[in-house]
């Protein structure tokens, strides 16, 4: 029976997205294939309480050989430090290579997700990392950010520091991935010979997609994803730009919800014309809720990663309004075929009007959303072509 370490952060819960639905999806299908899994997660306990849930890491943890929680203790770093082992710190490469060596057991093969994870287990053969969003971009593309933090950020992404981690990572019987193609451009062209594969998001199956459009009554608008993340700040400062224009320029009532953990200030915008603003919190049953709206939208301009969000709205259907940064990492999605873009204030108000009066639209992207998310964010079809990289 082959024997697989799973390496990674956060927690197995395809409802928190992110980390979470990879780590739920690729440990599920090692487990189905019947390997001998012994997984080993990065955190700290207030993500464990505050971010996610242990329901569907209970359904599995039973089927692992072995799992262990490392605790990341929440410390300031004092440290002036640049460069590459900046890039360390911020990663706790320090507590991941600690724990690999306690490790006595020798693997088949090494799967990681998140870099820390990855240069730690550098002298290990038989190696699939893949790489989370870049450090670099996300502070440099943050939601108010320091100077000095930014610097020590760009300091990392220079090309000797990528180069070096390429040496780290690359190398025979290594493969070295990640979702997004505008950051695998990056690092291939720094050094760091990366893969793109497609991502994916929570599977629906096809009796559970929208069939019920909207012509009359309140429009309804989702803003799915954890308040407290910088997608999300950043989606709440465009939409603070937008909503008062909207109310002024629409002649239909407009029903805003936020789905998603810590809603946080329920004081966030002020009383808009036309517009009502519902919180929601978390939502367990979310399919449930997003197939009555009438669109989902995620209007940061945040040029890093992929939109998770966008993914598990439209594997049901639901039409999509996002900000164009979100095409960076979404390279598949075409405008007006299978999501609105925009760029501005003004743009996304006219696509809301739009949307919003024509029903054939809704259908359209809702048909064509479903679809496309089939073809490229499947986990059904992209785990396994993830695995396939390591031969498991």
């Amino acid at each position: 029976m082959k024997k697989i370490a799973y390496f990674s952060i956060g927690i197995p819960d395809p409802s928190q997205g992110g980390s979470g639905i990879i780590n739920y999806y690729i440990l599920k299908e090692l487990i189905n294939k019947n390997y001998l899994v012994d997984a080993f997660f990065l955190s700290n306990n207030n993500f464990l309480s505050n971010h996610a849930s242990s329901f569907f890491f209970d359904k599995i943890k039973n089927k692992l050989n072995n799992f262990h929680f490392i605790d990341v203790k929440q410390k300031k770093n004092k440290k002036l430090n640049f460069f590459y082992n900046h890039l360390k710190d911020v990663h706790n490469v320090k507590l991941c290579e600690e724990y690999i060596k306690k490790i006595n057991t020798n693997y088949d093969t090494y799967i990681s997700l998140d870099l820390g994870w990855a240069i730690a287990l550098k002298k290990k053969n038989n190696v699939l990392s893949i790489l989370g969003d870049p450090y670099h971009s996300r502070i440099i593309h943050g939601h108010n950010e320091s100077i000095l933090k930014k610097i020590k950020a760009i300091s990392t992404s220079l090309k000797f520091v990528v180069k070096k981690i390429g040496k780290d990572l690359n190398g025979k019987n290594k493969v070295v991935v990640n979702f997004s193609k505008n950051h695998v451009d990056e690092y291939c062209s720094k050094g760091l010979y990366c893969k793109h594969l497609n991502y994916f998001s929570t599977f629906y199956s096809y009796n559970k997609i929208k069939k019920k459009f909207n012509s009359k009554g309140p429009f309804i608008i989702t803003h799915l994803g954890d308040l407290s993340t910088t997608a999300s700040r950043k989606n709440v400062d465009f939409l603070r730009k937008s909503l008062k224009v909207l109310s002024e320029k629409i002649n239909r009532k407009i029903i805003l919800f936020f789905i998603g953990r810590y809603a946080g200030n329920k004081n966030l915008f002020l009383n808009y014309k036309n517009i009502k603003i519902k919180y929601m919190g978390h939502i367990k049953d979310l399919d449930k809720k997003l197939i009555k709206s009438d669109a989902v939208i995620s209007v940061a301009d945040y040029p890093v990663g992929t939109r998770t969000r966008l993914l598990n709205a439209m594997s049901l259907g639901v039409p999509c309004i996002a900000h164009i940064s979100s095409s960076l990492g979404l390279h598949q999605l075409k405008d007006r075929e299978d999501i609105l873009f925009c760029r501005n204030v003004n743009e996304f108000v006219k696509n809301v009007i739009l949307l919003s009066s024509d029903i054939n639209l809704q259908k359209k992207l809702s048909r064509n959303a479903r679809k496309t998310w089939n073809k490229n964010f499947n986990p059904k079809i992209n785990v396994q072509k993830i695995l396939d990289k390591i031969n498991c």
